[in-house]
């Protein structure tokens, strides 16, 4: 009973070890095979092989996919056997689709009694699936879900083991330029691609290093076993792949890297992580204060500046609530009167112990803390409430434009806040002038919608800066502006480089074409009036005239202001004489413009050595009929019409120039048309002819129409007539 009883124990055991999702096999003490389950049959593709009786290193000649896993399984048990006790370790063991698994192995090694070797068991459990979790676990621990680079905690380990190690580490610190512009302007879904491209530039331009994104929009790489020259030159590498734009939802956008680098050899001995990488972002402030889109290279000088910038970022603060802003004003000459016709408010800073601190100092330290908003605000106030004064006074009444940063721009309540100024102020409307940067209007459709609610206000925009930034001049025509400020850069050297020269009469030369006016900034010699003078500026600002002052001295120097003009431009009367003739260049320029929007046609001609020429041709009509003023001016009838057409409308042209008023009616490319000639005499004599020429093809149309309806009704009527005749006379008294 106990046999029969073991013996169904060992049948049940060894179904269980069949059905088994794991791999099981035993071996005797010469490491043959002597049974396994059905999971190890098809794992190894044993189906039509005799293992029973075979080694591993005999089972590898039989399946050569599986030598090596084989092999490796012989060496594990001989180790097993060794030690003498259960072992566990990882296998891989490749798979037939190219793939491989993992497999947890425990090894059970059976001796006799007198210690030699008894057998061995195998079992090993699939933990594939396990592995790839833990690893997906681990890559997401150490890596940004959003760039994919690897993340702040993996960069402080590998820093240390780099830290650790004799050969020097350099640590690149890289902020993006303008950032948070595109985020506030373009939306964070934008901001996030942005990012995303940047990481990947990022990666594809280092040629040695690890690339780690730190946070927002700082990234860091880190370069072992490197030197200063070597840093270097990644660094511009970095700089240039960055000198294409990103094309973004329709937006073409430029961003530039301020980079800070700090090597290990450089700064003292056994210093930590996180002050290695405090050094580097120092360094890229101070790549952002020379100008950004350039590196710096750590020194103890910048750990000074830095303490500097934080006291000063500590007085910043305190700064409006101790009434330690005051405003400057520039005036701004107008070039045709050489009046003054506005101000520009400029903020200064008048510490008790620092004195007066230049405004690019602090400025951008107070837009990088978001403190520009509340600052912005109390200029925005002060300028209008000082402006309102003044006029009251009975000072000439002056508009006054007042600077908006990004953050400021994009405020909520930004159009709420100039309106409750404007209010509180009592200024007019019309005499502020708020001056923005070309950078803001990157997002097009927001920008539009804030710079329309701040138009309804009454008050005027200009672009500041205007040249310098990335703005398209497509998009410039939507925005609801009144000036373009020339950037002082191309001024002041206009006398001196070609280039600023034509970019300054390009800038002067479109603003008037799209109805703009234009005013230059730093104008500091006599020499750069008659410039501006002769390519129509209509404002101008700058030393020459009065440098930024409070506004209770410029009313001192406003007479003598307004005597620059006439001192050193040129001579008043040629002065306006260049600005009658672009009056007239102005009201010839609306005239065509008008004649262009017309919904009909007019043109003008001249005989010519017997030919009739024609000197004018536009308006809506004309592009109808498949022609255009360049078709038409200069030529003759028959260069653009079919000769027939031409012959007879050659009989109207010399009755028209014989001094008639002549009427006909015509058909150009399935167009009608009505066209009117008069002449224009002078002295007696025909000098010019005036056509106009409205579009009659609907009224044509109707009476074609109205012309086959008649005739199908006497159709009708005719063939009734026929067929009865007597009820037709009756009802048809036309019959």
């Amino acid at each position: 009973m106990e046999k029969q009883e073991l013996e169904e124990n060992i049948q049940q055991l060894s179904a269980l070890i069949n059905e088994m999702p794991d791999f099981v096999c035993f071996k005797d003490g010469e490491g043959r095979w002597l049974k396994t389950n059905q999971f190890s049959v098809e794992l190894f593709e044993l189906e039509h092989i005799p293992y029973v009786g075979k080694t591993d290193a005999e089972l590898a000649t039989y399946s050569p996919f599986f030598k090596d896993a084989f092999l490796y399984c012989e060496q594990s048990d001989k180790r097993a056997w060794e030690s003498g006790v259960v072992s566990r370790c990882e296998e891989q063991i490749p798979q037939v689709d190219g793939t491989s698994k993992t497999f947890d192995v425990i090894r059970v090694p059976l001796f006799y009694p007198d210690g030699h070797r008894k057998g061995l068991i195998v079992i090993g459990r699939d933990v594939t699936d396990r592995k790839i979790a833990e690893e997906h676990i681990k890559h997401l621990a150490y890596h940004d879900e959003l760039t994919g680079l690897p993340n702040r905690r993996y960069l402080y380990e590998v820093l240390d083991r780099e830290l650790l190690q004799s050969s020097p580490v350099a640590i690149l610190f890289m902020d993006l330029d303008r950032f948070k512009i595109v985020n506030d302007s373009l939306g964070h879904l934008i901001g996030d691609q942005l990012l995303q491209m940047v990481a990947e530039r990022l990666v594809n331009g280092i040629a040695k290093g690890t690339a780690f994104h730190h946070s927002g929009d700082e990234f860091i790489v880190v370069i072992p076993e490197t030197n200063r020259k070597e840093c270097e030159q990644i660094a511009r590498q970095i700089i240039d792949h960055y000198s294409t734009p990103f094309n973004l939802d329709s937006n073409d956008i430029f961003i530039s890297p301020s980079i800070g680098i700090c090597i290990s050899e450089n700064v003292e001995n056994r210093i930590s992580v996180q002050e290695m990488i405090k050094f580097a972002d120092l360094a890229m402030y101070e790549a952002k204060r020379e100008g950004k889109n350039t590196f710096r290279f750590y020194t103890k000088v910048i750990t000074s500046q830095a303490q500097a910038t934080l006291q000063m970022e500590t007085h910043l603060h305190r700064a409006l609530e101790r009434n330690e802003f005051v405003l400057h004003y520039q005036p701004q000459i107008d070039l045709h009167s050489g009046k003054v016709c506005g101000l520009e408010a400029l903020i200064r800073w008048n510490h008790p112990e620092l004195g007066f601190v230049s405004p690019g100092e602090f400025i951008p330290l107070a837009e990088e803390t978001g403190l520009i908003v509340p600052i912005g605000k109390w200029v925005l106030y002060t300028a209008c409430k000082q402006v309102k004064e003044w006029q009251d006074k009975g000072l000439p009444p002056l508009r006054v434009a007042v600077n908006l940063s990004a953050r400021q721009f994009y405020q909520t309540d930004l159009v709420e806040m100039v309106c409750k100024v404007l209010k509180e102020t009592k200024l007019a409307p019309g005499y502020l002038e708020l001056e923005i940067t070309e950078s803001i209007t990157m997002d097009v459709g927001r920008s539009i919608k804030i710079l329309t609610d701040l138009k309804r206000l009454g008050i005027e925009i200009s672009i500041d800066d205007f040249g310098t930034g990335y703005s398209s001049l497509a998009y410039l025509k939507k925005f609801p502006v009144d000036k373009l400020k020339i950037d002082q850069s191309f001024v002041r050297d206009c006398l001196k480089n070609s280039s600023d020269a034509t970019i300054v009469q390009t800038i002067i030369s479109m603003a008037k074409n799209l109805n703009l006016r234009v005013i230059a900034e730093g104008v500091e010699t006599k020499e750069h009036l008659p410039f501006l003078q002769q390519h129509l500026c209509h404002e101008a600002q700058g030393y020459l005239f009065c440098k930024p002052v409070s506004i209770d001295e410029l009313e001192h120097k406003f007479a003598k202001v307004e005597t620059i003009l006439a001192k050193c431009g040129v001579p008043e009367a040629i002065n306006q004489q260049l600005w009658l003739e672009e009056a007239l260049r102005m009201a010839r320029q609306d005239l065509h413009d008008t004649i262009r929007m017309q919904q009909g046609m007019t043109f003008k001609f001249k005989e010519n050595n017997g030919a009739f020429i024609h000197t004018l041709g536009d308006g809506e009509l004309l592009y109808r009929m498949g022609l255009s003023p360049g078709k038409m001016v200069g030529k003759e009838l028959f260069d653009f019409l079919p000769p027939e057409e031409a012959q007879k409308k050659l009989m109207y042209y010399k009755q028209a120039w014989a001094g008639h008023c002549v009427n006909y009616e015509g058909k150009l490319n399935g167009v009608y048309y009505f066209a009117a000639l008069r002449p224009i005499i002078r002295a007696g004599c025909v000098v010019e002819v005036i056509a106009s020429c409205v579009d009659i093809t609907e009224r044509k149309q109707m009476e074609e129409e109205l012309e086959q309806s008649e005739m199908r009704w006497r159709q009708i009527v005719k063939i009734a007539a026929r067929r009865y005749p007597r009820t037709a006379e009756r009802k048809n008294p036309l019959l």
